[in-house]
């Protein structure tokens, strides 16, 4: 009689704790609908090499030359994740955005500021530019900031300490 109780209990238990898991799963990944929004590897060039993204290194220099960095720029496609996995990657083409790649960085405390490149035509999305084509037609300007404190965003605790220009060859 024991045994019958703690099957079902069993039972019952199972089933729910799967019930939760599709619940979970349902909820977290298309609840929010992960595969609908564009995607970037945030300087991470190994992943976007993995997902086959990358394009190019990009040329820079720091102003003054005196700071040194180990810091890189690159290109790299811009992309979604598949409908069912953040592991699968769907390229984005011009048939779905007019902005099919993107420039991304490594290794710094940057800003861009729109007021520092007013012909910039391509497109600024937080600390993104996408970009039409993988040619970087004009010089893009960043300014290297330095932390004062442990608030990097606000600009009383930042000051600029240098640029970096961004350029393709």
């Amino acid at each position: 009689m024991k045994f019958k109780i703690l099957y079902k209990i069993l039972i019952i238990t199972m089933i729910f704790g799967v019930f939760l898991i599709y619940l979970s799963s349902y909820i977290g990944w298309y609840g929010y609908e992960k595969w609908k929004y564009r995607r970037s590897t945030r300087g991470d060039i190994e992943q976007s090499k993995m997902r086959k993204v990358f394009v190019k290194q990009v040329p820079f220099i720091v102003v003054p030359d005196t700071i040194k960095t180990e810091g890189m720029f690159y290109i790299e496609k811009g992309y979604t994740y598949g409908k069912h996995s953040m592991e699968d990657t769907r390229v984005l083409t011009m048939e779905d955005t007019k902005y099919p790649f993107q420039l991304m960085y490594k290794g710094f405390n940057i800003i861009y500021l729109k007021k520092d490149n007013p012909n910039m035509k391509d497109s600024i999305h937080r600390d993104e530019i996408w970009l039409k084509s993988p040619i970087i037609r004009d010089t893009i300007y960043y300014r290297l900031l330095k932390s004062k404190g442990t608030n990097v965003v606000d600009p009383q605790f930042t000051d600029t300490i240098g640029m970096i220009k961004v350029f393709d060859k």
